[in-house]
């Protein structure tokens, strides 16, 4: 028995082996040659002897040993427990059967015996079996694809396993493990606070715009992308084309799970005649999912505001109209904080900013406010606010009912009521 390939000068045979269990652990995989060399009786009559041995007349021949399984390499997505994958793109991934020792091929990769299982670990780190049906397998020489789609997998946690086969007589078996989490679902956009439409002559106007990103899976690892989520400001009402370039004092944000952005608008002709143009803010919020490749591949939600400024109206606005913009009636305890809102229009309908509004409040009994009164000038938005807490300390206040009045020129007044329902003692 000869290591590797026999020449007419090799004679350095290996005595006395009689099964593949008796090579040498090392020389576990590699090219053998066996020769017989001669036959011999009980009584040491050989009917061929060593010097006789000769090459191909069919008492030689060759054969491997191969006890290195199938290498799974190049896997896409090249991922850990943490990577956030989009589900954009298979898995791919490369098998090949190393060669032996001599370069001899060895006993190739089984096309039959490539496996794919799936489990979701989400809530179980033994996790729950996914069925594979569907999901195809395409050979491409050696390189392997594996549709993750055809599974109709959910958010969630998941391990890969992948193992490969050979055609051994004895097949070696190559594994390979890795998890991921797949997000699919695109983040959640809540606005606080729209910018709203008005009506000005001023040379420009403060638009704001607030609220939160929330990215799913969270619990995961997915996370907004700070880098990539942005308030966009668009000079129409439809959020196509470019972005603001003149008259904005910034068009392009990027904000982060919890944004609160002012925008300073110019007016495009402060000398000019009267004109009404749309703006539009985008909020595009993108998480951090990637790829089978590993390329950004974000889940993307986005929200669009539209608000409309009458630039240089023929009449100056003045207030017209005052309504409540908290409720008009309220039960309340000893000591407990109680607010009142009013928003101011003017003539076009639009909010009115500077204009003063007084509260004041009177009770039916000895229940009172601290503070009992305030004068309050609206915001950007008409908004005028007034807070104060209960000063209810007798039982007998229960009941007591305060009445909150609203008050500026050229508006109707606008009422609010606290009724005592727990005094103190």
């Amino acid at each position: 028995l000869y290591r590797g390939i026999l020449d007419e000068d090799d004679d350095n045979p290996i005595e006395d082996v009689r099964t593949v269990d008796d090579l040498s652990p090392e020389a576990g995989d590699d090219n053998w040659h066996v020769e017989i060399v001669h036959f011999q009786d009980k009584v040491g009559n050989r009917v061929r002897d060593i010097d006789d041995a000769v090459l191909g007349d069919g008492l030689s021949d060759a054969f491997n040993v191969d006890r290195t399984a199938p290498e799974i390499s190049d896997v896409l997505p090249a991922t850990d427990a943490s990577f956030i994958f989009s589900g954009g793109g298979n898995v791919l991934f490369t098998v090949t059967d190393p060669e032996l020792r001599d370069d001899e091929d060895g006993a190739g990769v089984d096309p039959d015996g490539i496996e794919i299982d799936v489990l979701n670990v989400t809530e179980d780190e033994d996790g729950t079996a996914v069925s594979t049906t569907g999901g195809e397998i395409i050979d491409n020489n050696g390189e392997w694809t594996f549709d993750v789609a055809a599974f109709g997998l959910g958010d969630g946690q998941y391990e890969l396993a992948l193992s490969a086969a050979d055609q051994a007589i004895v097949p070696n078996v190559g594994e390979y493990f890795q998890e991921f989490v797949l997000v699919t679902t695109a983040p959640e956009v809540a606005l606080s606070h729209d910018p709203s439409s008005t009506t000005t002559g001023a040379a420009s106007v403060q638009r704001r715009i607030a609220g939160t990103l929330t990215a799913a899976m969270e619990e995961l690892g997915n996370e907004i992308d700070v880098d990539a989520s942005m308030v966009t400001v668009f000079e129409d009402n439809t959020c196509t084309g470019d972005p603001m370039d003149d008259g904005i004092d910034r068009n392009e944000i990027e904000i982060g799970p919890d944004f609160d952005e002012t925008f300073r608008i110019d007016n495009p002709d402060p000398n000019g005649p009267q004109q009404s143009q749309d703006y539009c803010f985008l909020v595009e919020a993108r998480d951090i999912a990637l790829d089978n490749e590993g390329e950004a591949d974000a889940n993307v939600a986005t929200i669009q505001t539209i608000i409309t400024i009458n630039w240089n109206p023929t009449a100056a606005p003045t207030a017209t109209t005052m309504t409540a913009n908290s409720s008009t009636d309220q039960d309340a305890v000893d000591g407990a904080p109680v607010g009142f809102q009013v928003l101011v229009e003017d003539q076009f309908g639009a909010p009115l900013d500077d204009v003063e509004v007084t509260f004041t409040s009177s009770s039916t009994g000895d229940a009172v406010l601290d503070p009992t009164g305030s004068t309050e000038t609206t915001d950007v938005d008409g908004l005028a606010t007034f807070t104060a807490d209960v000063d209810a300390e007798h039982p007998d206040d229960n009941g007591d009912v305060i009445t909150v009045t609203a008050s500026a020129s050229g508006v109707a007044d606008v009422e609010f009521t606290v009724t005592i329902i727990d005094p103190g003692s």
